[in-house]
């Protein structure tokens, strides 16, 4: 649970590349989320070159962190895999998740930046990257070396916990 609780979105990244050991065990956390009839409908982009990186940083004005990332990694949904676009969906970010646990836990800081359902971005992925129709980008993941400081632990909101039927947040009294 302290991963989960204390993992947190990193925007700031020190220039210090990321192992490809650390990298393929990222993918490997990605690739062992759960999906819908085990269909796996993911595909990954990594990307560590820094003119890249700058490149798909001037994409989004929202994608501004990408100015200090050292390594990407581009979550993809494969329609070939898995043409039903919610379960597709569910399944990346599933993976997705998988990544930026696992980056926490191996020391490294992440942040997710969405791409689906944005037109724009999505278009400048697949042009970027020369992505057949079948690829859909979700989300850019950057990773890196983070300047360590004390992160809060989630709390628990019990109010958005409802027992038994909706609108009854006391525990003791759960039906």
């Amino acid at each position: 649970m302290s991963i989960i609780e204390t993992r947190h979105s990193i925007r700031v990244f020190l220039n210090q590349q990321v192992e490809l050991e650390q990298v393929c065990e990222l993918l490997k956390a990605g690739m062992s989320a759960p999906s819908s009839k085990n269909k796996k409908p993911w595909q990954f982009i990594t990307v560590n070159d820094p003119e890249q990186i700058q490149a798909i940083q001037a994409c989004h004005k929202n994608w501004q962190v990408l100015k200090t990332a050292c390594q990407l990694i581009i979550v993809c949904g494969d329609l070939e895999q898995d043409e039903r676009i919610p379960h597709m969906l569910m399944a990346c970010s599933a993976a997705n998740q998988n990544i930026l646990l696992k980056a926490h836990e191996l020391g490294l800081g992440a942040v997710w930046l969405g791409c689906y359902p944005d037109e724009e971005r999505m278009g400048f992925l697949k042009k970027f990257f020369n992505l057949p129709d079948t690829i859909i980008p979700l989300a850019v993941i950057p990773i890196g070396y983070y300047e360590k400081k004390q992160s809060k632990q989630r709390v628990w909101e019990q109010d958005k916990v409802h027992f038994g039927k909706w609108g009854n947040h006391d525990v003791t009294t759960s039906e």
